[in-house]
Formats: C-alpha cells, sequence, structure tokens
C-alpha cells in the first residue's frame, strides 16, 4: 500500500502550523446525514484535521467529526466533537472507495469522559 506522504498531492505552500501525527480511528458524517462513516487521521493541527475515509467529500461540504482520544493507560481520555469544512479530498490511487479528506475544524471542543457515567 502506498503511504499517505506518497499520495498527497502537491503543496500549496507552507501553512506554518504545526501538525501532530495522531493515527487514530475517527467517525464522520456529511452534516445531515444520520449514518456515520469510519475514517482514520493520519494528522491534526488546532483547526485543520487529515484523514482516510470512504469515498470522496465535495469541496466546500460540511461534516461532522467525532475523535475518541486515548487517556493515560490507553483508556478513553475524552473526545473531539466538532463541525467542519471540507477543504481537500482526493482518492487512493490504490484502494478504490477510499479517500483522503483535509478539512479546517469549526469550533472544535472536548468532551471529557465520566467513568462514572458510563458504568450505567
Amino acid at each position: 500500500m502506498t503511504s499517505l506522504q506518497d499520495q498527497q498531492p502537491p503543496k500549496q505552500g507552507t501553512r506554518g502550523v504545526s501538525r501532530f501525527q495522531i493515527n487514530l480511528p475517527m467517525r464522520y458524517r456529511l452534516h445531515g446525514e444520520r449514518v456515520w462513516r469510519d475514517g482514520w487521521v493520519d494528522n491534526m493541527s488546532l483547526t485543520e484535521i487529515l484523514f482516510s475515509g470512504t469515498g470522496m467529500v465535495d469541496v466546500g461540504k460540511s461534516i461532522d467529526i467525532r475523535l475518541v482520544l486515548l487517556g493515560r493507560g490507553g483508556g478513553r481520555g475524552g473526545t473531539i466533537v466538532s463541525k467542519a469544512k471540507v477543504t481537500r479530498s482526493w482518492p487512493f490511487l490504490d484502494l478504490p472507495g477510499q479517500a483522503f479528506i483535509a478539512a479546517t475544524l469549526i469550533n472544535p471542543r472536548i468532551v471529557r469522559f465520566d467513568s462514572d457515567s458510563a458504568r450505567g
């Protein structure tokens, strides 16, 4: 399989934003849809996210994002919840039906995970 860096379109310039390699599963959906899609985060900054998902998403479309962060000891730490606007989308070269999607996060927030409420 070709790496993400090998499949990215040419860079449009350096933005000077710190990006963090995350490599975690995520869920996303087109704004207004009920069904969540599975994705995989490659990297993100405070304002942008790059992930792979099922199918292309048109530039300019709004999406909802949910990303579960790991806590200490590998447990669930919290969830990033955000609206986002798709800025780029391009297909995997070697995996039909999959695409890379870049989006700008709009008002992201972290929802803390309360272990007491999860027990019942």
